[in-house]
């Protein structure tokens, strides 16, 4: 005989913190379905988030991970890397807080993930910067960031990071 425990939810957000809306949208299109993803409130706590930049400051490479096609690319574009995550993160206050909600992670290759499990609570924040691109030139990015920590909170999540329209 075999003894099976549990599993619970698919989603292992929603194990851990079950006050969390639950379903995303069925079909995972966040373009045409914004209003099924929201989270009526702030998801993270923002110090707890900023101990984990502090981690990556420290050495700790695997603080801190890109968890979608777009937030790698559109970070590429900015030619941001990690640490100006970690920087940026920790100049982030409540006051840029904009919203929450769930952020799907993207598809990797040859790696098998149910559909549920790929859905992340993030928060999101504004952020107005200036970056020093070379020795004589600066520019001014406001930037979004949407992240989360994962469900173990050993790591920072970063599902969006490009230039604002707030």
């Amino acid at each position: 005989m075999v003894n099976l425990r549990p599993q619970g939810h698919a989603n292992a957000f929603v194990r851990v913190l079950p006050h969390l809306p639950w379903p995303p949208p069925v079909n995972g299109d966040s373009l045409t379905d914004v209003a099924s993803r929201r989270i009526s409130s702030k998801v993270w706590v923002l110090d707890e988030i900023k101990q984990l930049v502090r981690q990556f400051s420290a050495g700790n490479d695997h603080a801190i991970n890109i968890i979608t096609t777009d937030c790698s690319r559109d970070l590429q574009k900015l030619c941001l890397e990690k640490a100006d995550i970690a920087e940026f993160v920790e100049l982030l206050s409540e006051d840029h807080y904009l919203n929450s909600a769930w952020c799907m992670a993207s598809q990797r290759e040859g790696v098998k993930v149910r559909e549920e499990a790929r859905w992340y609570p993030c928060d999101a924040y504004c952020l107005e910067v200036v970056r020093q691109i070379n020795d004589s030139e600066s520019v001014e990015n406001k930037l979004y960031i949407k992240m989360c920590k994962t469900a173990s909170g050993k790591m920072l999540l970063i599902a969006s990071m490009h230039e604002s329209i707030y």
